[in-house]
């Protein structure tokens, strides 16, 4: 499949550069792949091949050798920093392929690279939130892509806390994925969004692991609530993350426990690239470790 794609010298680079951790400046932001690769949108269609590449390796199993293996991730954070919404529809139909893989790569950057994309995907991923036919997980990044949206284009952002409150108040019975969300509204301080989330967690339907108990999440929120929710005690926090809203340029997080420590099983192709969560960097964020306990890692719980 490598072999089909017709490739400019200059984006042979793509194929070279490696480890992505490595690449970071000192703030930890993904490099200018625009400038530096004097990309265009004339470049999608190749980009969007290179992507493709992820796909094909994970349904068959087979990653080639480092550096050529982190090509497609340096793709797509191209094309995120493009805006090249044509790259959205792949990406979303690959989704749960990726979600059942375990891919710890894209369900970090993705959301990121929706969030680049910008208000003109915010339709499409609304659509894949809602559609309870896709995984958990995979619906989950979808709404961590509205999150993002919401943080640059302050104008989404009523939008987009509407619809992340709508899902909540369905009160699907996913509390993991409910949780996440959740935390969404904690980071872009919904405060309108009080109502609903105290609702949700009176229907049981919030997975308290991720962000905490009502009690805490009131005081987050800096309300009294309805009072239809008993308040507890806090509980002890958790010292896992979710990767999937570690996303972009800050801070380096303190030192947790990366996935791989949870579930020594999972199961991984050979040869593929495996993110080094102890190195990862943070997107600015507001909330305690605590909600960004691994949703990821209760795969194994069920």
């Amino acid at each position: 499949m490598l072999m089909d794609l017709m490739l400019p010298s200059r984006l042979q680079g793509l194929f070279e550069l490696g480890d992505i951790d490595s690449l970071r400046d000192f703030q930890g932001k993904w490099q200018d792949y625009v400038s530096e690769f004097q990309l265009t949108a004339a470049d999608t269609p190749t980009l969007v091949g290179i992507l493709e590449l992820w796909f094909h390796w994970h349904r068959e199993n087979d990653f080639p050798e480092e550096p050529l293996a982190f090509a497609p991730i340096h793709a797509w954070r191209a094309l995120g920093q493009l805006q090249a919404v044509e790259a959205l529809e792949p990406m979303l139909d690959n989704l749960d392929l990726l979600d059942e893989q375990m891919d710890d790569w894209s369900m970090e950057d993705w959301p990121v690279v929706f969030g680049l994309m910008g208000p003109p995907v915010i339709e499409s991923l609304i659509n894949y939130l809602r559609n309870q036919r896709r995984r958990e997980f995979s619906r989950d990044v979808a709404a961590g892509g509205l999150m993002q949206i919401a943080r640059r284009h302050p104008d989404r952002h009523a939008q987009v806390v509407q619809v992340l409150s709508d899902q909540l108040a369905r009160h699907e019975s996913l509390a993991v994925l409910n949780g996440s969300i959740l935390g969404k509204l904690l980071d872009l301080e919904a405060v309108e969004s009080a109502e609903v989330i105290e609702r949700a967690f009176a229907a049981e339907v919030i997975d308290e692991s991720l962000c905490g108990c009502w009690m805490e999440v009131r005081e987050k929120l800096g309300v009294e609530g309805l009072g239809i929710t008993p308040l507890r005690p806090r509980t002890p926090r958790s010292d896992f993350f979710f990767p999937g809203d570690f996303l972009l340029h800050t801070s380096t997080i303190p030192s947790v426990k990366p996935i791989s420590a949870v579930n020594e099983n999972r199961k991984r192709p050979s040869a593929r690239p495996l993110r080094n969560h102890e190195n990862a960097t943070v997107e600015r964020n507001d909330l305690t470790p605590r909600s960004r306990h691994s949703i990821r890692s209760r795969r194994t719980e069920k």
